[in-house]
């Protein structure tokens, strides 16, 4: 039995296709490869930025803090089981958190694991301390995990995606 001419044209066809699509696959994954430089490069940035995040937290800058976080729709972030339906609902929690009468907070990393991804994408699992003390004296303390993914998009890192644990 003979395949029929259409069949021997369909994948005839398809060849130059196939061979072109494998040909850009090859060049998408070439773009992802990271130099040392490169690596270190964005492990640095990445620091600083979860510093900054951080940092803003012990600032008790609820504004700030959010900022970090990407606004768009494709932002995803998790805590503790409760999943933000997106940046204003996030922006939101963290209002509410700091709108009560806190008087100090203490916000660190104990760890913290850079992966990059490429020059403007890695994901970091860290480890991090946080204690709020408030006006009545109460404490609220927590050691957490954090997993985050980091994108840069116009020269700032902002966490696309995310989810932290913790421990009351």
């Amino acid at each position: 039995m003979k395949p029929a001419p259409s069949i021997i044209l369909l994948i005839v066809s398809a060849l130059p296709l196939i061979f072109a699509s494998c040909q850009k696959a090859e060049r998408a994954a070439e773009t992802w490869y990271l130099t040392g430089a490169d690596s270190t490069s964005v492990v640095k940035e990445v620091l600083a930025a979860g510093d900054a995040w951080a940092d803003a937290n012990v600032k008790m800058d609820a504004d700030k803090s959010a900022d970090f976080f990407d606004s768009s729709k494709q932002m995803m972030f998790a805590e503790n089981g409760f999943q933000y339906a997106n940046w204003d609902s996030l922006h939101a929690g963290i209002k509410t958190w700091y709108a009560q009468p806190l008087d100090s907070v203490e916000c660190r990393w104990e760890e913290r694991s850079v992966l990059p991804l490429s020059q403007r994408a890695a994901h970091v699992f860290g480890r991090l301390y946080f204690r709020a003390k408030f006006k009545s004296g109460a404490v609220y303390q927590s050691k957490g995990i954090q997993t985050w993914l980091w994108i840069k998009e116009d020269g700032r890192w902002k966490i696309m995606r995310g989810h932290e644990s913790y421990k009351l």
